[in-house]
C-alpha cells in the first residue's frame, strides 16, 4: 500500500510556505512564495496538494487540521484513505466576487485574458529553471506570481490541474469566485464528446468553492491566434519567444498557424516561417491535439509544411481534407457557452466578432462531426 504524509507546514519570514511530503521515495520539501502577511487556510493548503498527489497513493495523511468536508472531498478526488491530525471547524470567509485566470503568458492564456470580464485577477506560477523565459514575459502583466519548486521535484506529473494551484492558494487573498484556464477545444478528448460536456468546475476547484469560466474552450488554437492578431498584436512576438524553446514542435506549430492567420487577415505580423530542415518529432496517431491541427495546416499550407511538425501522415488524410473547407477551425463552438449568462455571452461575442470569429454554421457542424469521426480511427475514445 502506497502512503504519503503531508507535514511540517509553515510560513517563514520570507513569506515562503513550506510543506514536507514524505512517501516511499523519501522526504520532499515543497515550497510556494506567498503575498506578504498572508497565509492560506489549512483547507486550501490541503486542497492545493491534491493535484500534486493525483491518485498515486492509497493512503494520504495530513498532519494539519482540515474540515470534515475537505477530508471527504479529497478522499473521493484522490481515491484514497485520507486522515488528518484533527478536524477543523468550517471557515466563515465571505464568498468572493472576482474571476481568477491561471496565466502563463502563452497564446491561449493571452486569448483567455482578452475574453475575461474586467473584475479579474491573473495568477502565474514561476517554476524556475527552463521556465525562466515564461516569467520574463508574464511578469510584464499585473499578475500574482507564486514561485514554486514542485515541478522541479516531479510532482507536476500526477494531474493536469496542478496549473490551477495558485487559484486555490490565493482564493481568499484575491477574493475569487471563479477560476479560468486558457483551455482550448483540442486540449482534451473529452471536449469532443458534446453530449458529455458540462461546465461544472473540476472537483478539486469545486472543493475550494470556485466556479469554472473557461472563455476559449470553444475555440481551436487557430482561434486563439486570431484573437491575439486582432486584439493583442503587440504581445505576439514576446509571447512566442516565451512559450517554447527554439526549434521546438510547439514553437513551430504556433509560427505555422501565424502564417495562416496572416493570410486570413491579409496582414503581416513580422513572424518568419519555420526552417525547412526541422524534423518532425511526433508521428501521426500519437497526439490528438497535434493531429487535429495538422489537418488544418495541411489544408492551408500543404503536406510539406505539415510534415515539419508531424511525421508519417497517412495518405488518407489528403483524401479527407480535399473536399473540406475546415473553416470551423476559425470559428467558435458555442456549446461550451450555453450555461453562461446573457451578459457574458454578449461580452465574449463582441470580442470574438472583432477577431473575425463567428459561431459554427450548419456546414461547420457537419465538417466538425466528420473530422471527429475521421480522427476516431486513431483515437477510439472519440467515438465512445
Amino acid at each position: 500500500m502506497s502512503k504519503v504524509k503531508i507535514s511540517d507546514v509553515g510560513v517563514n519570514d520570507r513569506n515562503l510556505l513550506g510543506i514536507s511530503l514524505t512517501d516511499d521515495t523519501g522526504v520532499h520539501e515543497i515550497d510556494f512564495s506567498l503575498p506578504e502577511r498572508f497565509v492560506p487556510s489549512t483547507d486550501l493548503i490541503a486542497l492545493s496538494m491534491g493535484p500534486l498527489l493525483g491518485q498515486k497513493y492509497d493512503h494520504v495523511e495530513f498532519d494539519l487540521p482540515i474540515t470534515d468536508r475537505t477530508k471527504s472531498n479529497l478522499s473521493k478526488i484522490l481515491q484514497a484513505d485520507v486522515t488528518a491530525s484533527r478536524l477543523a471547524l468550517p471557515s466563515s470567509v465571505p464568498a468572493g466576487k472576482k474571476h481568477g485566470l491561471n496565466f502563463s503568458g502563452g497564446f491561449d492564456s493571452l486569448a483567455a485574458l482578452a475574453l475575461m470580464p474586467e473584475n479579474n485577477e491573473l495568477i502565474s506560477l514561476d517554476f524556475g529553471g527552463s521556465f525562466k523565459r515564461e516569467r520574463q514575459f508574464f511578469e510584464q502583466f499585473e499578475t500574482n506570481i507564486i514561485s514554486t519548486n514542485f515541478r522541479e521535484l516531479g510532482f507536476a506529473k500526477n494531474h493536469w490541474t496542478f496549473m490551477g494551484i495558485g487559484a486555490i492558494l490565493l482564493r481568499d487573498y484575491l477574493e475569487l469566485d471563479s477560476y479560468s484556464f486558457g483551455s482550448i477545444l483540442e486540449a482534451s478528448p473529452w471536449n469532443f464528446k458534446q453530449k458529455h460536456f458540462t461546465n461544472a468546475a473540476q472537483p478539486i476547484f469545486a472543493s475550494a468553492d470556485l466556479k469554472q469560466y473557461n472563455p476559449v474552450l470553444g475555440l481551436t488554437e487557430v482561434g486563439t491566434v486570431m484573437i491575439l492578431a486582432k486584439l493583442m498584436p503587440e504581445y505576439l512576438k514576446g509571447s512566442l519567444k516565451s512559450l517554447a524553446a527554439p526549434k521546438s514542435e510547439k514553437l513551430n506549430r504556433k509560427i505555422l498557424l501565424l502564417n495562416i492567420v496572416q493570410e486570413i487577415f491579409n496582414d503581416d505580423f513580422g513572424i518568419v516561417a519555420t526552417q525547412d530542415s526541422i524534423e518532425p518529432r511526433i508521428k501521426f496517431g500519437n497526439s490528438l491535439a497535434s493531429d487535429f491541427l495538422i489537418l488544418y495546416i495541411m489544408k492551408n499550407l500543404g503536406r510539406d509544411r505539415a510534415q515539419q511538425l508531424v511525421g508519417e501522415i497517412p495518405l488518407e488524410v489528403d483524401e479527407f481534407i480535399k473536399l473540406k473547407t475546415l473553416k470551423f477551425y476559425e470559428k467558435n463552438n458555442s456549446i461550451f457557452s450555453d450555461s453562461w449568462t446573457l451578459e457574458t455571452k454578449q461580452f465574449v461575442s463582441e470580442r470574438l466578432l472583432r477577431s473575425g470569429i463567428t459561431p459554427y454554421g450548419e456546414s461547420d457542424w457537419k465538417e466538425y462531426r466528420e473530422t471527429v469521426k475521421f480522427l476516431s480511427k486513431w483515437y477510439p475514445s472519440l467515438s465512445e
